[in-house]
């Protein structure tokens, strides 16, 4: 068993509920193929919600992360809302999130569940100012974006690691009262 705080981070593939696919539909085996994707994530989710769920059941922090855009949301709010997560939207260009080929930040709009207000609270930093140029999360510089930036992967570890001192603390405060 582990002895600390516990952080799962997730990120589920949700290529099945990519705003694209009412496009890619029409190419040829698209359908079955995005009918495919959707079912796996279904299955992961499936599973995913065990394990989220024995991390909560023990104190555990959870942050989920989803393509903010994804038509599949409507299918895991129900469980983000039981559970009583805050939602956080960002996006990628404001974490430094760079179309490789076109050397620009890119606009991928993030959205994670979380029941860590410091998680949220480092991860709502990064809101497009629109003060610098950036070409839109499309064509084959999507795949890239399944890797969080240093920055935004920074933020979170800062996040937690307050959170857990502050837990510990607590928990020390507590056993003073005794």
């Amino acid at each position: 068993l582990i002895d600390g705080p516990i952080l799962l981070r997730s990120s589920l593939p949700c290529t099945g509920g990519c705003p694209y696919n009412s496009i890619n539909k029409n190419n040829p085996g698209g359908e079955a193929k995005i009918a495919c994707h959707v079912a796996t994530c279904r299955k992961l989710f499936s599973s995913f919600q065990k394990v989220e769920q024995a991390v909560l059941d023990v104190g555990g922090i959870v942050a989920d992360a989803w393509l903010k855009t994804c038509t599949l949301w409507p299918e895991k709010e129900t469980f983000f809302k039981e559970i009583g997560k805050q939602t956080v939207l960002f996006q990628g260009c404001a974490a430094e999130m760079i179309d490789k080929k076109k050397q620009m930040r890119m606009m991928k709009q993030f959205r994670v569940e979380t029941n860590c207000p410091r998680i949220a609270g480092a991860l709502n930093q990064f809101q497009c100012t629109g003060d610098h140029a950036q070409t839109p999360c499309a064509g084959s510089a999507t795949k890239g974006t399944e890797e969080y930036t240093f920055i935004m992967t920074d933020s979170i570890h800062a996040a937690f690691e307050q959170h857990a001192t502050e837990g510990r603390c607590n928990a020390m405060v507590s056993l003073l009262d005794i």
